[in-house]
Parts: C-alpha cells; structure tokens; sequence
C-alpha cells in the first residue's frame, strides 16, 4: 500500500535533504525577531521532513518511452502555538499558514530530482514584544534534493531496488538549501550542502510498518562566521566607528556564531493501520558545530569550557494522515512538532521528545492541521 499520507509522514527513503533544511541546518533564532525565527525555523522542519519523500516511486511512473515523470505537492499547513492554550500566556498566541509546494523528477535508473518552497504568513500574533513582527510572511530556504537508489534487474528483466541483507533497502542523496530566507540572509548563508544515506525496512507486519534511518551532514557556507544585520536599519544597536560594525561599517555583527556543519540523526516510523490512514513518529537530532574554536588562554575563567562551540537540537514529529480518494491525491494529516534542547535549563534531565510537558509557556511544541493535494 503506498497512502500519500505515508510519503507525507515518513523520512526519506531515497532523496533526503536535511536543513537537512537537509540541510537546513537548524535555524538560528534571530535575536531581533524571536517569533519570527521561530516561525521559519518550524516551517523548515515541516519542509525538511516534506522533502524526505519516497522519490524512487514517484507518483508517476515513467515508461520505457517516457524519459522524465514530472510529479509534486501542494500543501496547506495551519499552525498554532501550544502557548495559546495556556491561561495566562495569552501573549504568546500565534496561528500561522504554510504553503508547501514540491516538484519531483524521475530520472531514471533510481535517480530522482526534487525542489521544494515554503511560505509562511502570520495571521494572529498578540505579542507584547517590539521585536515581534505580527502578520510577517516568510519564505524559506529553496530545497534542492538529488536523490539516488540502486537498483538491480531480475531474471524477468524488471528493475527493482536493491536490498541489502534482511530487505533493507538504500538510499543516498545530495540536497541543496539556497539561501531565499530571512534566515540564510541574516546568517550571510551563502549555500548548505547536506550528503545524506537512508536505510528502510519496509513492509513489516505484512506492509503495514516501515521504519526508517537516515544520517545527513550539513556544511554551512558563510561570507561571515557571524551573524550580522543591516546597520542602516539597526543603527542604534552599532556605536559610530564600534568594532561591532564590519563589512565596511555596513552590517552589525550580533555576536551570535554561525554554525560551520551539523550531523543529523534521523528515526522515522510508519504505520498504516488501514490502507487509507496513516501514524507517523520521527525523531530528529541535530549536532550543531559553530564556526569558531575558544582556546584556553589567560583571559579565560575557571569554569569556561574551550573549544568549538555546540548547538544540539531535537525535533519530535507525531503524525496521523487520513487519504481520501482511492487515487491517493487528497490527503488530511494532524501533526504535533517540538522543537527544543534535547536537555532541561538545568542540564539534569532529558526533555521528552514529542511534546513540551514541562513548559507549554516555552512554546516549543506547536499543533498542525494540513491538506495536501499530490500530482
């Protein structure tokens, strides 16, 4: 059974781009617009997780005289911010609407091409911050992903992935993350590159489970190894001749590292319960390296760590897709994402992956309603 709603759910069988987007690396939280980096940095997630899709059975399938099967996506995702429900955080309210859209190339010869674009408008916002940027649109990083998948042929001379010991089957693939977003801008991203292997083992329980794995590596091209903004529109924020100015004394460096590269650990499990619906749970984790080595020298306290700076981030994606056509267009999914560290402020306990139980004020989990439309 191939649901639509399974290529919506599952990670990458054989095209994944990783931040990932596949490369994107996580998102940094622009410190002059918080809910607004949030906003991009969930939609990437959602996008990330979209492009990770079962390229070597596109929706259409090329014949023998037809060179190139063109397929995609469109999808509609309504988003609100768990911080909406809780009495007292009224301010931290957010609804948000996405817009999905992916074209797909089928190569030939388990090869596939694939470019997906997201935008992002706030509809709600009641903050009471001045960074915040109510009713903002944001477009996201351009996700270039090609895909391969070796394939073999059978003794009736008909191609078939090829499988590993135990049916496993393998993927690699190369993504490409332009730098279209607000985002990649205020990080001076030039391009991220993720190389990326999924293995899957499909079919389980009589083709009702699937489970996935997949390790990516971003490497981030900067023009600077720090963030910076526009002194023209930020001059309060630069002294005159400061040495937070730079590019000439027109861009603000904001003291936030850019990250170098990543390693993305991606788990990803699919059910079909029936031939219509299907529950998806990923686990995502992403070791973030920054650009710059603190050494040890007489300027340095006690308690300080040297070394290369770390960002680890962990994604938790519950997901339950319904198809409503026999043709596998129409589908409908409800998703929940968490976005936080992988340990508590303390740095005493693990957080729990899939939903912020312990501080829904934090506003890392957020609900999700969405449409898709394949072609």
């Amino acid at each position: 059974m191939k649901a639509q709603a399974v290529k919506d759910l599952r990670v990458a069988f054989t095209a994944r781009h990783g931040f990932l987007s596949a490369c994107m690396t996580v998102l940094t939280m622009l410190t002059a617009a918080p809910r607004i980096a949030w906003a991009q940095t969930a939609a990437g997630m959602r996008a990330d997780l979209a492009s990770e899709q079962d390229e070597e059975e596109p929706k259409h399938t090329a014949k023998p005289s037809d060179a190139f099967a063109l397929n995609g996506d469109l999808r509609l995702d309504n988003t609100v911010g768990v911080g909406t429900f809780v009495p007292g955080e009224a301010r931290r309210t957010n609804y948000d609407l996405t817009l999905f859209l992916r074209a797909g190339l089928a190569l030939g010869h388990g090869m596939s091409l694939s470019a997906l674009q997201t935008v992002s408008k706030n509809l709600a916002t009641n903050a009471d911050s001045g960074a915040a940027r109510p009713y903002d649109t944001v477009v996201g990083d351009t996700l270039v992903t090609l895909g391969w998948s070796p394939m073999r042929t059978d003794n009736a001379g008909k191609r078939k992935p090829m499988l590993l010991p135990g049916g496993i089957k393998v993927g690699v693939s190369l993504i490409g993350a332009l730098p279209t977003s607000r985002a990649s801008r205020f990080q001076t991203r030039w391009l991220a590159l993720t190389p990326s292997v999924s293995l899957v083992k499909p079919d389980l329980f009589r083709g009702k489970l699937s489970i996935v794995y997949a390790l990516g590596f971003t490497k981030n091209f900067n023009r600077l190894t720090t963030t910076a903004i526009d002194a023209v529109n930020f001059p309060s924020l630069a002294r005159p001749d400061g040495p937070e100015l730079i590019s000439g004394q027109s861009e603000i460096a904001t003291g936030t590292l850019n990250t170098a590269f990543a390693v993305r650990n991606t788990l990803a499990v699919t059910w079909l319960p029936t031939p219509r619906v299907a529950v998806g749970l990923t686990y995502v984790l992403y070791n973030n390296f920054k650009y710059n080595d603190f050494p040890a020298d007489t300027y340095t306290a006690r308690s300080a760590q040297p070394g290369r700076g770390r960002s680890d981030v962990q994604w938790g994606l519950v997901s339950v897709g319904y198809t409503f056509d026999p043709d596998q267009k129409w589908t409908l999914s409800a998703m929940a994402l968490t976005a936080a560290p992988p340990w508590s402020a303390d740095n005493r306990t693990l957080r729990f992956p899939f939903f912020d139980f312990r501080s829904s004020a934090d506003n890392y989990s957020s609900i999700s309603l969405s449409v898709n439309r394949a072609f």
